[in-house]
């Protein structure tokens, strides 16, 4: 036992700290190894090469390594390496048995950003059983930013599942499709709250204007502050000052991060009042460094002369 630990060690010291890096003919050597962790540590030498020439390498390992962390490692190392000659061997892999591999092979798909991985992501999210892995596949398909997601992800807002329909919102809300307003709006009566809040955020990045008096809405009849600031936020990205008052509040007297979403929500309406001059003054003048930066953010935007306020 003792001689065997001795070889896997002399075997895998080149990857100790502060030793050079494997050259191609070590990595090639480790890939031959029967000990998976070997094998793994080479997958993770060839994505520090960042050299696309080890696709197909890596491709074989994660159709037929046995082990699964070494599949799963190569599917990471193909997102790593960006470059869309590494989908079909990741969209392949969304058939493996084991979920580790196919939650790596999701996250490489983002990574990539190829749209020829869309119609498999949709096909897996039909056919999964797997929350999280749904979930991962749903958040993915907002990245890649193709429009063909669209009735699949209006679908999954209907979902009984929380997480799915706020996931599926979040991507709508990247993918800025302005014929998916109605659809998140319905949301806004979601019972869960994360759901709701994703929903009020979703409807400021498409920016169709017929979610401005659903909005106004909200910043009338909530009482959770921070739905209200994203609700101001959302406005402000809509070209509506109807959450100034909330906002200003938040930027005045809010905790950090109320004070924060406050600033931010300020900067995106845009209202330079003295009332607004002197909330950005003072959160720049405060001993918080982030609410300093949201100060000095807003400041900028809104062409406030900061420059004597001091903490």
């Amino acid at each position: 036992m003792f001689k065997i630990l001795i070889i896997i060690t002399i075997t895998i010291g080149v990857f100790l700290p502060g030793s050079s890096r494997a050259g191609t003919g070590d990595i090639y050597t480790l890939l031959e190894s029967t000990v998976p962790s070997v094998r793994r540590t080479a997958v993770g030498e060839i994505s520090a090469t960042r050299d696309t020439g080890w696709i197909d390498t890596l491709g074989d390992l994660l159709s037929s390594d046995p082990h699964f962390s070494v599949r799963a490692g190569a599917a990471e190392a193909l997102g790593i390496l960006r470059s869309s000659e590494a989908t079909p061997y990741l969209v392949a892999a969304l058939e493996d048995e084991n979920r580790n591999v196919k939650a790596s092979a999701i996250v490489s798909l983002g990574y990539i950003r190829d749209t020829d991985s869309v119609e498999p992501l949709m096909n897996f999210v039909r056919e999964e059983e797997n929350l999280g892995l749904v979930v991962s596949a749903l958040n993915v398909l907002g990245v890649l930013g193709s429009s063909e997601a669209l009735p699949l992800l209006e679908e999954s807002l209907g979902s009984e599942e929380a997480r799915v329909r706020q996931v599926a919102v979040q991507s709508l809300g990247r993918l800025r499709s302005s014929d998916s307003a109605d659809a998140i709006t319905a949301l806004l009566d979601d019972p869960e709250r994360n759901v709701r809040l994703q929903a009020i955020r979703a409807l400021g990045e498409i920016g169709n204007p017929s979610a401005v008096r659903p909005l106004r809405r909200e910043i009338r009849r909530l009482d959770d502050t921070e739905l209200k600031l994203a609700a101001a936020y959302s406005l402000g990205q809509l070209g509506n000052d109807d959450g100034y008052d909330t906002a200003l509040e938040a930027a005045r007297t809010g905790t950090g991060p109320e004070r924060i979403s406050g600033l931010n929500a300020l900067s995106v309406i845009g209202e330079k009042t003295p009332e607004a001059e002197s909330a950005v003054r003072d959160a720049y003048a405060s001993g918080d460094p982030a609410v300093r930066r949201a100060a000095e953010y807003a400041a900028s935007i809104l062409e406030i002369d900061i420059e004597g306020a001091r903490p």
